[in-house]
């Protein structure tokens, strides 16, 4: 769906339920105790998102609650329209 085509709410819901009914997963590369070496950015996020689901999103509107930086299930907010925001499970796992 390109986005320009964003703005309409039936749109917006639509992506909402692809995207929060995605599995999307971030390799990362972890050293021994688990810590990542970095963290995960919304700029891996949204590429992961594009992999998942084949829907391309802006970095910008992608937010998390902190740096990621460790191993498993996160929720980040994605800012699809003024009134519509998914929470989408990204699933970090070892690279």
């Amino acid at each position: 769906i390109p986005k320009r085509d964003w703005s309409s709410d039936v749109c917006s819901s639509d992506l909402k339920s692809a995207l929060e009914g995605a599995g999307v997963k971030v390799g990362a590369k972890v050293g021994s105790s688990g810590r990542l070496f970095g963290s995960v950015t919304e700029k891996d996020i949204a590429l992961a998102v594009k992999a998942a689901t084949g829907i391309e999103l802006d970095r910008h509107r992608i937010k998390t609650n902190g740096h990621i930086k460790t191993l498993g299930r996160h929720v980040v907010k994605i800012s699809l329209a003024t009134t519509v925001s998914a929470n989408v499970a990204v699933e970090v796992v070892p690279a």
